[in-house]
């Protein structure tokens, strides 16, 4: 967790997809947005349980299915789909 000074309200760092990608796409630092959200808002988007929150686990993977940007997806993080259940096996 991190925390703003502004209003002390604890933080998690959470990798999105920048943009849709396609199934076969490699992913590069440029297709990768990070997030701050507080817990609740992870609980509003159904983020629960592990997900990989380091974008070094994230680059140079290959996407085994589409995946929607974050506005294409209604707002909801699928960071935690995107980046366990996305990849393909190496």
């Amino acid at each position: 967790y991190s925390s703003s000074k502004d209003d002390r309200i604890p933080t998690v760092t959470v990798p999105v997809a920048s943009m849709s990608l396609e199934a076969g796409r490699k992913v590069e630092f440029g297709d990768i947005a990070i997030m701050k959200l507080t817990p609740a808002q992870m609980k509003a988007q159904n983020i629960t349980g592990a997900y990989m929150s380091n974008t070094k686990q994230i680059i140079g993977r290959v996407l085994k299915k589409a995946i929607k940007a974050l506005e294409e997806s209604k707002g909801k993080a699928q960071c935690r789909q995107v980046w366990m259940d996305y990849f393909k096996s190496p």
